[in-house]
């Protein structure tokens, strides 16, 4: 494991990652982040973090997803977050799984509640599977990768300064 150093504390962005039990957190951020579908049992996660680079920027952003889910302890409002900045929530709902709405209904009334100035981002996961479809949200499958690209200039939209527009990988 390589643990990643920062200079300063504005070069990392803060995500809270939302997401009902078995709503595929880990395999979105995972595939997200390496670009292959992990095709094995993870093991538990509650934080992940990895570089991307702002133009313009010297420094590449860390970007730290904190990953919680409707059963976890930790879905609480003192999160730590009350000391940490929160730049931005993802809210992630299984496409698949007869409770969508429901779930996201309550993820989005957690995050206008808890984090009230960060920007959310809604995305719907295994849209390989999917059941229904919703509005408003991005659909991805970390299987096929559908639908990365969208999150991707979702996520640049919501972590990126006032002043740039441009994230890169």
């Amino acid at each position: 494991m390589k643990f990643l150093k920062h200079k300063e504390k504005d070069d990392v962005k803060n995500v809270v990652v939302l997401g009902g039990e078995k709503s595929g957190k880990k395999s979105f951020l995972l595939s997200y982040k390496d670009g292959q579908f992990p095709d094995q049992i993870l093991p538990e996660i509650s934080n992940l973090s990895y570089k991307q680079t702002f133009d313009g920027h010297e420094h590449p952003v860390i970007i730290n997803f904190k990953i919680h889910g409707a059963g976890d302890a930790g879905l609480i409002p003192s999160m730590g977050h009350k000391k940490q900045r929160v730049d931005a929530v993802l809210i992630l709902v299984d496409l698949s799984s007869q409770n969508a709405e429901k779930d996201l209904a309550y993820f989005i009334k957690y995050a206008d509640t808890h984090f009230k100035n960060a920007k959310t981002m809604l995305v719907g996961t295994k849209a390989d599977l999917r059941e229904e479809i919703i509005p408003d949200l991005v659909e991805t499958s970390a299987k096929t990768r559908q639908g990365f690209e969208e999150f991707q200039s979702l996520l640049q939209d919501a972590l990126a300064p006032a002043d740039s527009h441009n994230l890169t990988m």
